[in-house]
């Protein structure tokens, strides 16, 4: 039997997800609250701005809009293995270990999410 919830329905397929996200949400404010705390001392707003964090940052989110460009046009697979390779490479991690852990990483999210779960990828113009 299934659980009702506090309107009075019964949880919808969105319930999980939200319950996730407010999870992350609440993760992230304590380690931003942690971050701020343990700041010893007050940098000016220059060096603020470019420390390495910060381009770290910008690298993720600019992963994530280079994503949305170019997953329609090329696709899931070769989309993913290429920013997760530039992305690990400008954090450091050498070429020769960053490649072979994209590709792994790129070939189990699809056929998790591609194949058992069967979420529609992107598929480019080579239709994988």
């Amino acid at each position: 039997m299934a659980t009702r919830v506090l309107g009075g329905g019964y949880p919808g397929p969105g319930f999980f997800p939200q319950i996730h996200g407010v999870m992350l949400a609440c993760a992230g404010l304590i380690l931003a609250v942690q971050g701020v705390r343990k700041r010893p001392v007050r940098p000016t707003v220059r060096k603020f701005f470019w420390r390495r964090e910060w381009l770290n940052a910008l690298v993720v989110v600019a992963a994530v809009v280079g994503y949305l460009f170019a997953a329609p046009r090329i696709g899931f697979s070769l989309t993913m293995a290429a920013l997760l390779t530039a992305t690990m490479v400008v954090f450091g991690v050498p070429v020769r270990k960053a490649l072979p852990i994209a590709i792994l990483t790129v070939a189990s999210m699809f056929m998790l999410f591609g194949r058992i779960l069967r979420v529609p990828l992107p598929a480019g113009p080579w239709g994988w």
